[in-house]
């Protein structure tokens, strides 16, 4: 058992976590993003219901510091990814498929404030 899964209770939920995380920050590249996929798989609806629906990180990302966030560090950069990513889609709604979600302006913030957060936390 290494120390993440020692010191965490769902160290697979910060898997997880990444994963969404490395989507968001790779969205806009036209290598590695959505924009690059023919078939996009509704990743984003993913990425949003893992952030706003399964875990408490829309709401209080400190609340998942020893869950599956090591500090209030993380969990700053998680809330500052949800404030973005929740300004996106109040300004625009939740039909956009992720191609035009992506496409935005304003989606740089949410993009750029994932790989912050991803470049935070430990894995």
């Amino acid at each position: 058992m290494d120390s993440l899964e020692q010191t965490l209770t769902y160290p697979n939920m910060r898997s997880e976590l990444r994963r969404y995380l490395m989507s968001l920050a790779n969205s806009r590249d036209p290598e590695k993003g959505w924009r690059a996929a023919s078939h996009l798989g509704g990743e984003l609806d993913f990425a949003i219901q893992f952030l706003f629906d399964d875990t408490v990180l829309a709401k209080d990302a400190r609340k998942a510091v020893g869950v599956f966030l090591l500090d209030e560090t993380e969990a700053a950069f998680i809330a500052d990814l949800v404030q973005k990513l929740d300004a996106v889609l109040t300004s625009k709604g939740t039909s956009l498929s992720d191609k035009d979600a992506v496409g935005l302006p304003a989606w740089e913030n949410v993009a750029h404030a994932a790989q912050k957060a991803l470049d935070t936390l430990e894995f």
